[in-house]
């Protein structure tokens, strides 16, 4: 049936703090939810470390809601009370409200585990000295503690794989932090402006780490021949965090061997260096690491996986760079951007992303070759010299296919071709990075392959021609920006292999008449589809998930769930 938009469709409860003198009203918001309640909240009085369902279902009993025990002096409450959502077999945090100093976060929400605590969860909790992170959590999502000022001690599980951004920045008084084995991934400056900090323990399986992470004047290094480094008991070299601030800058500059990581902005600036040696065993090569340095020549050891962005920036001098092995996966924005004297690189075929600009924004003063085949630019192998597509030789060219060889689309690859109105992408391609196609103005249609894994943010972004997209089972996310700005295009099927759509996927498509979106996604971030003022949403679920987030979509002319619609042929139609 045809729905108005009078609320969102995604109602959220919070929890009263204040007694039962509103009880009356808050029954009534419990009862207008009913079966569209998409998430929870429970109160802490009522719970250890484990949520109980009978207390957290849908329709929502006010008296297990409402924070009615312990008050502070100030009169504001001290128990903590808990909004979630439920994804599958697993539960995600979204929001604390809390006064408590000490917490110990429930490790399951309706029988479900926790896995997941989603960003600002816990932020500004400024009366927070103590949290545990129960087991089973893999992630902790960006500005999740940020400003809990009072905060001294963490507890962080073993399954945990990634923290994100500012996700512990200003915590003034933590001193110390056991980062677990098992750890993947820290994002940028996730420790910084925590300025008690001082004993932190990395673990060895850190793979990825942003910059500005450790911004603390007491931070306990090792330092071994000029290099500050931080790890743990089994390895204190494991982290390259920067130079040891009584060391002048020596001409040449290598690593203790023990080292894994190579910290970013280590080296940036530092115009006297001319020789830079890596050691095998080193991962991951921090961004802007070697910026503006005076090397000129430079060998990627075989166990790295990825270089961050601006790694080589601006290095003028730098002539050859050889990639030893087959383990490097990672090329991120701008990586040789501005190294106008490089020559010669090798792409092995283990890269599956390259990001923008990573080789062609210097291409007027550039002495970089490339292959050349049908008007595309390419780099690679001796095995496989197109592995990736990093540019075009000829921009007002109306046709363009794709070497049957290629698998990754550079990011920015063919951005801003608007001569071409046909291109021709071949089963080859497995990786299409960020804005590979952004604003091709003369594009009409396109054909992503099945053999698509991972398609960038913005891929086509602004195409302001596009009226038609066939994107095949293959990527699990739609990014952020897919196909914002395509102001022609008039319908979208999203593949049954998606799972999430991000922030502004959709966004200002005027001409856009429907969407579907398949019982698979089960994620949807806020402000995912918006200004689509003549949309039509078809939604095979038969009502909101526990992760369509609020404000997921906004402006749409109706949406229809799964039992409201039916195919006439191939076109989505409401019941009658």
């Amino acid at each position: 049936m045809k729905r108005y938009l009078v609320a969102l469709p995604l109602l959220v409860l919070i929890a009263s703090c204040g007694g039962n003198t509103n009880s009356s009203n808050e029954e009534s918001m419990s009862s207008s939810a009913g079966d569209s309640m998409t998430s929870s909240t429970v109160d802490s009085s009522k719970t250890s470390s484990t949520v109980d369902s009978s207390k957290t279902s849908s329709t929502v009993d006010s008296s297990k809601t409402s924070s009615t025990s312990s008050t502070s002096e100030s009169d504001t409450p001290t128990k903590a009370t808990y909004k979630y959502g439920i994804s599958g077999n697993e539960a995600v945090l979204k929001k604390v409200i809390s006064n408590e100093k000490d917490l110990v976060l429930p490790s399951t929400f309706e029988g479900k585990p926790l896995t997941r605590i989603l960003e600002g969860a816990l932020e500004g909790l400024t009366k927070l000295e103590s949290v545990t992170i129960p087991e089973n959590v893999r992630e902790i999502g960006a500005n999740a503690f940020h400003s809990c000022t009072n905060l001294i001690n963490v507890s962080l599980p073993s399954t945990l794989r990634k923290i994100g951004n500012y996700a512990f920045t200003n915590v003034p008084y933590i001193e110390s932090i056991v980062l677990p084995e098992g750890l993947e991934e820290i994002g940028s400056a996730v420790f910084s402006l925590c300025g008690s900090l001082t004993n932190i323990s990395i673990p060895s399986t850190l793979r990825h780490i942003g910059g500005n992470v450790f911004s603390g004047e007491k931070i306990k290094y090792t330092t071994y021949e000029g290099v500050d480094y931080l790890g743990n008991k089994n390895n204190q070299y494991l982290y390259a965090a920067k130079l040891s601030e009584t060391n002048i800058t020596p001409a040449s500059v290598s690593f203790h061997n023990d080292t894994k990581i190579i910290g970013p902005s280590i080296l940036e600036g530092e115009n006297s260096v001319t020789s830079i040696t890596l050691n095998e065993g080193i991962f991951y090569i921090g961004g802007s690491a070697f910026r503006n340095t005076s090397i000129s020549e430079i060998t990627i050891p075989s166990t790295v996986k990825e270089i961050g962005m601006y790694a080589f920036e601006g290095c003028t001098k730098l002539v050859t760079c050889s990639i030893l092995g087959n383990s490097l996966e990672t090329i991120e924005n701008e990586v040789f951007s501005g190294a106008s004297a490089l020559k010669t690189i090798n792409i092995p075929s283990s890269v599956k992303e390259v990001g923008s600009y990573a080789f062609t924004k210097f291409d007027d003063a550039s002495s970089l070759e490339y292959t050349i085949s049908e008007n595309g630019k390419y780099l690679g192998n001796e095995t496989n010299p197109y592995h990736v597509l990093v540019g075009i030789n000829d921009t007002t060219t109306s046709t363009f296919t794709i070497n049957a060889n290629t698998v990754v689309i550079a990011g920015q690859a063919l951005a801003n071709c608007n001569s071409i109105t046909t291109l021709t992408i071949p089963s080859s391609v497995k990786y299409i990075c960020d804005s590979a196609f952004f604003q091709m103005q003369g594009l009409t249609s396109i054909t992503i392959p099945n053999t698509v894994l991972k398609i960038g943010d913005s891929m086509l972004g602004s195409c302001y021609s596009l009226t038609s997209v066939t994107l095949n089972n293959s990527p699990t996310t739609i990014p952020t920006g897919f196909l914002s700005n395509c102001s022609s295009l008039k319908s979208f099927t999203i593949p049954s292999s998606v799972t999430k759509i991000e922030t502004r996927a959709f966004q200002r498509n005027e001409k856009l008449e429907y969407l579907i979106i398949p019982s698979t996604v089960l994620e949807i971030e806020n402000g995912a589809i918006t200004t689509a003022n003549n949309t039509i949403l078809y939604i095979e679920a038969n009502e909101d998930l526990y992760l369509y987030e609020n404000n997921w979509f906004d402006s749409s002319k109706d949406y229809y769930y799964g039992n409201e619609w039916h195919y006439e042929g191939n076109v989505p139609t409401p019941n009658k």
